[in-house]
């Protein structure tokens, strides 16, 4: 017997529409970041043409 019930999003904008104006800004502080310290570890292009 299930104690639970597990609730499943019927399709992927059902999803999206859950998401609050704070989820939003921690996933794009979270991608900000995550592109940032990216780039920290790209060669410059002209550093490569030598």
């Amino acid at each position: 017997m299930a104690l639970y019930k597990t609730v499943i999003p019927s399709t992927v904008g059902t999803f999206l529409r859950s998401f609050t104006f704070g989820h939003v800004r921690q996933l794009d502080k979270a991608a900000e970041q995550a592109l940032a310290s990216r780039a920290e570890f790209r060669p410059h292009p002209l550093e490569l043409a030598v």
